[in-house]
């Protein structure tokens, strides 16, 4: 259950306080003019001397109050019959405000001038914005939205031509129904912000990584926003209760969509990014852990007790951060594989790749593949020290006998004996790893990989504009860091793989389907920008950065010109190893090997192997290689 806490005043002084499951609406309340009222189970406490909510620290003083009237006028006003509805030009599905923005979401559009009106919770007017015509779903600001409480449509003349509706006040909605999930988040994330707290993973657990088809009605995620409807789905003639299950939808999915954890990390984490919050300051100092560190040292006689305490914390600290760095990356790319494996699958019996459609990428997903990169820019090139205890002839190989026993003459020791020794731990290691995620390769290769091949299908479109936006900004910021990492990475003889993601990048992350000079000026300033960012720079930046605008670009708009019909297709006999080609179902790809197939007539079918960062690592083929991909003779060449 989940549960609210509702207070009533009366008239005569007394205080209610109702808690339980019950809603502040006609049917939850037992007000709906209509035969069924709602199932629920509260309690209900009467007083006239304590405040309820002000015993439980509860302030309500920004937070309108609500009268019996209002949900009386609710129930007669919005809950209207089928014949009511039926006699109204339109019928307002749904009002809500978001800051200072309002959203209408109407049964059908209006094609005549209009005019809406914004009434206070008396119904005196505030506002009213004239119109040529409406679309089905219209946004609109005002300046006057502080007492903002029901809409509704007139026609030109001053005719009421839609029903009167109270506007959902959505931030107001999430803090009068807020999940316990979402306030652990939201008091962990305030930590953090405020400094009493410098742990970053202490978030990360709240973040939903699965690729859940979120976008149906009863979600308990509730991270489906983005809900694109044709414009067959919005012509639709909707009965009442479609109507009102609709907006209740509506409400829900934007609720969810504010207070998302991924968005929320994605915002803090690109604020740290661009320096724009101090470093917070180290709550180990007065631990248990850190007393007993301290107390430790100076029983071994340490001069400097607080200083080598202190450095043996800081690698607990650095090897935690390390673990779950690498725990996050790999339960990224779990995600990942499991939502591209229908993709992948190959049939064995007709040895063609399965045709699986995939639904559009969330926004949600977005803000966590954005997460992953801000993580990785962060503690790339990083390290810190640990203390290991080693035999001295383990050396033995890398010093040399004679030098080996003479070192250990000077320490003392016997060649049998044991040593400490300081070792640099890498966070992410800059190893040839292609399987795992926590390494620099292994990060590009599945991590990049994967998510660039997992947004072939597109992203969601919202119906709300500022939704949208913040789409395209994530998009943008996502586009110009993965580029970044793709220019700060020794590819030594794969330079085949970095054309590969970086056009990937530009077909399906990049928002900008012209990109024209101002576009590629801007992007120059961009990764610059990042560069100055970041502490680690790899040997074939500048040589990968010549690369990608002065072959990689090129390539693009041929691709883009390609796609119009201004070239013709290459025949894929004509095509080699190792050459790029554009495919529907799996973008730019390189080609590993073909074999021709003939059919009947004569004509000819090609198995072919793809190879591409974000397939599965193929041991027989010793790369990331797709076999027995089948298609007919024809391909666009990139």
């Amino acid at each position: 259950m989940l549960a609210k806490l509702i207070k009533f005043e009366t008239s005569d002084g007394f205080e209610y306080f109702l808690m339980g499951s019950a809603n502040a609406s006609a049917r939850g309340m037992g007000l709906t003019l209509q035969s069924k009222v709602n199932d629920e189970a509260c309690i209900l406490l009467r007083s006239n001397k304590e405040d309820y909510f002000k015993t439980l620290k509860i302030n309500l003083e920004s937070i309108p109050k609500l009268s019996v009237e209002d949900l009386s006028n609710h129930e007669k006003n919005a809950i209207v019959n089928e014949e009511n509805l039926k006699s109204k030009a339109v019928y307002i599905v749904a009002a809500e405000l978001d800051v200072d923005e309002v959203t209408l979401l109407l049964s059908s559009a209006v094609s005549k001038a209009c005019r809406v009106q914004m009434l206070t919770s008396e119904s005196a007017v505030i506002d009213e914005l004239r119109y040529s015509s409406l679309e089905i779903t219209t946004h609109f600001k005002s300046k006057t939205l502080e007492r903002l409480h029901f809409i509704h449509i007139l026609d030109e003349r001053g005719a009421v031509i839609s029903n009167k509706l109270p506007v959902v006040n959505v931030s107001l909605q999430i803090k009068s129904c807020p999940d316990p999930q979402q306030e652990k988040f939201e008091q962990a994330l305030n930590a953090f912000e405020t400094g009493e707290d410098d742990d970053l993973f202490t978030l990360l657990p709240f973040i939903q990584l699965e690729w859940a088809n979120d976008d149906t009605p009863g979600n308990k995620q509730g991270n489906g926003v983005q809900s694109r409807k044709t414009n067959e789905e919005n012509s639709k003639k909707y009965t009442l209760a479609e109507l009102q299950e609709l907006s209740a939808y509506r409400v829900e999915l934007q609720r969810a969509h504010l207070s998302s954890p991924s968005h929320k990390v994605a915002e803090m984490l690109a604020l740290l990014a661009k320096n724009l919050k101090l470093q917070n300051k180290n709550i180990y100092a007065e631990s248990e852990e850190q007393k007993n560190l301290i107390d430790k040292a100076k029983t071994d006689g340490e001069k400097n007790a607080e200083e080598v305490a202190s450095k043996q914390r800081d690698s607990v600290v650095c090897e935690r951060e390390k673990k779950l760095l690498r725990k996050f990356f790999n339960s990224l790319l779990s995600n990942y594989q499991s939502r591209l494996e229908p993709v992948l699958n190959v049939k064995s019996d007709s040895k063609s790749v399965k045709q699986v459609e995939q639904s559009p990428v969330e926004s949600r997903h977005l803000s966590n593949y954005l997460i992953a990169l801000y993580l990785f820019m962060r503690y790339q090139g990083k390290s810190f020290t640990q203390t290991e205890t080693i035999k001295l002839n383990t050396l033995a190989d890398s010093m040399g006998n004679a030098y080996l026993k003479d070192f250990a003459s000077k320490l003392g020791k016997k060649e049998t004996d044991s040593v400490e020794k300081l070792v640099n731990i890498e966070y992410i290691p800059i190893t040839d790893d292609y399987e795992a995620a926590g390494c620099m390769t292994g990060f590009i290769y599945n991590i990049i990989g994967s998510f660039l091949l997992a947004i072939i299908p597109g992203f969601l479109e919202s119906d709300y504009e500022i939704i949208n936006k913040r789409i395209k900004q994530n998009r943008e910021e996502a586009f110009r860091r993965t580029v970044h990492i793709l220019l700060n990475y020794n590819w030594h003889d794969l330079d085949i793989y970095f054309d590969i993601l970086a056009l990937n990048a530009l077909l399906y992350l990049n928002p900008d389907d012209d990109f024209s000079s101002g576009v590629e000026a801007h992007l120059r300033k961009e990764l610059n920008s990042i560069k100055s960012q970041t502490t680690y720079q790899a040997k074939e930046y500048q040589n990968n950065h010549l690369r990608f605008f002065n072959e990689i670009l090129p390539r693009y708009r041929k691709i883009l010109k390609t796609k119009e019909g201004s070239f013709s297709k290459k025949p894929l006999s004509a095509i080699n190893s190792a050459e790029l080609l554009l495919t529907t179902q799996f973008g730019v790809c390189a080609l590993h090997s073909k074999k021709a197939i003939p059919i009947n007539g004569g004509f000819k079918v090609y198995d072919i192997n793809l190879m591409r960062p974000g397939f599965m690592l193929d041991y027989d083929c010793e790369d990331y290689c797709l076999t027995g991909y089948r298609t007919s003779s024809s391909q666009i060449i990139v």
